[in-house]
């Protein structure tokens, strides 16, 4: 099924896109498939991690980790 990934200006630089289509019932099939396009996607902490599930015409967006505060 056909999902929209969009992605943070660093990854933007990487694809040269500031969103790509791709393939997958999961989320990890579909950051498998983004990782055999593009290098680096493999990487999912919230949800159902790598299970969350996706449904035709979903949108996925891609963020960077972040740390910081008091």
């Amino acid at each position: 099924m056909a999902v929209e990934v969009r992605l943070t200006s660093l990854l933007q630089r990487l694809v040269g896109a500031k969103s790509v289509m791709s393939e997958g019932t999961t989320v990890g099939e579909l950051l498998a498939n983004l990782d055999a396009a593009y290098p680096g996607f493999k990487d999912i902490r919230y949800l159902g991690a790598f299970d969350t599930p996706l449904q035709d015409g979903d949108v996925v967006s891609i963020l960077p980790a972040l740390a910081g505060g008091v």
